[in-house]
C-alpha cells in the first residue's frame, strides 16, 4: 500500500458503507457527515462514476431529511417543558435541513405560533453557557440545559444515550454547542472531553469530526 493511500482515509464506496449503517441506527447526522465526506471524495477522483455520486447525494438528502425530522420532534419536546427559545433553534435547523415545500411550511407556521406565544417581549439573545458559578444562585438556566442535552439525546438508541449521558460536563457542553452551531466551543469542549474518556470505542471523536467540519 502506499504511503498516499494509507493517508488517505477511507474510500467513498467504505463512507458509504459508514453512512448506510448509521443510518440504520438512526444516528442521521453522522450519516449524513459520512456522505458529504464520500462525495467530496469522488468529486476528487479522477473518472468517477456519476451514478455513485448521485445515488450518495440522494443519501445525503434523505439523510438531512430524517435529522430535520428528528429536530421538529425534539422542538416538540422543548414546547412541552416550556423551553420555547430552544425549539424555535430546533426548528430552525430544521428548517435548515429540509427540501419539502410542505414540511418548510409545517416549520415556518409551527415557528410563527410559538412567536405568537412568546409575545412582543420575548428576548432574541440568549445568556451564554457556561455560567460562573457567581451567577449560579438561580439554576433555571443551568436546569433547562440538562433538559436541553436530555433532549437532543432523546432520539439516540438507548445504548448510545446512555454512555453520553457518562461522558461528563465537558462532553455535555460540547456536544450543545455543536447543535447550537458555535464549533469552536464545540471542538474546545469535545476536546477536552475525548482526553478525559479515551476509550477506544468512544463516540467522542464522531462529535469532534463533526465539529470541525
Amino acid at each position: 500500500m502506499s504511503i498516499l493511500k494509507l493517508f488517505s482515509g477511507p474510500s467513498p464506496e467504505k463512507l458509504e458503507q459508514k453512512g448506510d449503517a448509521l443510518f440504520e441506527a438512526r444516528l442521521w447526522g453522522r450519516a449524513r457527515l459520512a456522505y458529504d465526506r464520500a462525495i467530496h471524495k469522488l468529486e476528487n477522483q479522477t473518472g468517477a462514476a456519476g451514478n455513485d455520486q448521485g445515488r450518495i447525494a440522494g443519501k445525503f438528502r434523505r439523510s438531512g431529511e430524517a435529522l430535520a425530522r428528528e429536530h421538529r420532534q425534539n422542538a416538540e419536546s422543548f414546547i412541552a417543558g416550556g423551553h420555547l427559545d430552544e425549539a424555535k433553534e430546533m426548528l430552525a435547523l430544521a428548517l435548515e435541513l429540509t427540501a419539502d415545500a410542505g414540511f418548510k411550511k409545517e416549520l415556518e407556521d409551527r415557528l410563527h405560533q410559538i412567536a405568537l406565544q412568546q409575545g412582543p417581549e420575548a428576548r432574541e439573545v440568549r445568556p451564554e453557557f457556561p455560567f460562573a458559578p457567581e451567577e449560579a444562585d438561580n439554576n433555571t438556566e443551568e436546569t433547562s440545559e440538562d433538559d436541553y442535552f436530555f433532549a437532543l439525546c432523546g432520539p439516540l438508541p438507548e445504548e448510545v444515550r446512555d454512555v453520553y449521558f457518562e461522558y461528563g460536563e465537558d462532553f455535555r457542553s460540547g456536544y450543545i454547542a455543536l447543535n447550537r452551531g458555535d464549533f469552536q466551543t464545540a471542538v474546545e469542549d469535545l476536546s477536552r472531553a475525548m482526553e478525559q474518556n479515551p476509550q477506544p470505542d468512544s463516540y467522542i471523536p464522531l462529535e469532534l469530526a463533526a465539529a470541525y467540519v
